[in-house]
């Protein structure tokens, strides 16, 4: 059973650190876009943000099927930086 009910506005603020992301392809439209779909997790792999990342047209043919191309790019996009 879920019930949802609206409430007044209530600010929660919370500090995290992100440790390690992971990337899925949720759609993807030949020759034009694709979207993907980003997790980030804490040390303890507790998921802290789940967005939606779609690449632009430029992106989508400068992939040419390398993942770690997909990895950097949605890397710079959430300002994060891949460890060597």
């Amino acid at each position: 059973m879920s019930i949802n009910s609206n409430i007044v506005p209530y600010t929660i603020t919370t500090v995290s650190n992100v440790v390690s992301f992971s990337v899925t392809c949720r759609e993807l439209i030949l020759f034009t876009t694709a979207m993907f779909i980003v997790t980030s997790y804490d040390i303890n792999n507790n998921q802290i943000s789940c967005v939606p990342i779609t690449l632009t047209t430029e992106q989508y043919l400068a992939w040419n099927n390398d993942d770690d191309y997909i990895l950097t790019l949605i890397a710079s996009i959430l300002g994060y930086t891949i460890e060597p």
